[in-house]
């Protein structure tokens, strides 16, 4: 999934639709406001549902946790809400 600026994509919409071939070709002109349209109602995506999710899960010798997502240790051992190596929020249960 690409993250895109859709404000910024209505002002290149928008700027395109001022030149002479969208202006003289209404079938043209009509698609690209159609394509406005879809666009102003996406929903804007929660960056909270990007973040990847985890839990800290201990070494099979039982003394070092690390990140199950990089398989990197917490720095100084500390087991933190978010993993300082690869940012995944340590939120989900014990299974």
């Amino acid at each position: 999934m690409k993250l895109i600026n859709a404000d910024k994509l209505e002002g290149i919409f928008k700027e395109a639709c001022k030149t002479a071939y969208f202006r003289h070709n209404p079938q043209v002109k009509d698609g690209a406001e159609l394509i406005m349209e879809f666009i102003r109602e996406l929903d804007a995506i929660d960056p909270e549902s990007l973040k990847e999710h985890a839990r800290w899960e201990i070494n099979p010798d039982g003394y070092y946790p690390y990140c199950p997502k990089c398989n990197e240790e917490p720095k100084n051992g500390v087991m933190s809400n978010y993993c300082p190596n690869c940012g995944a929020k340590m939120d989900m249960e014990v299974k």
